[in-house]
């Protein structure tokens, strides 16, 4: 598996699992600068944007 394609993966399942957060804006903000964002920025990098 190419490494954009094991990004985009644990950047979807990561996804997937927000709306268990929802109402705990703790464990969500922890959840999206924690593994959300990195892997968004990661996945950029890998495709040349921004």
């Amino acid at each position: 598996m190419d490494a954009i394609t094991k990004e985009a993966r644990f950047l979807l399942d990561r996804l997937s699992e927000i709306d268990e957060f929802i109402g705990d804006n703790e464990r969500l903000t922890r959840e999206w600068f924690g593994h959300v964002e990195p892997s968004i920025a990661r996945l950029r990098a890998l495709v040349g944007g921004e």
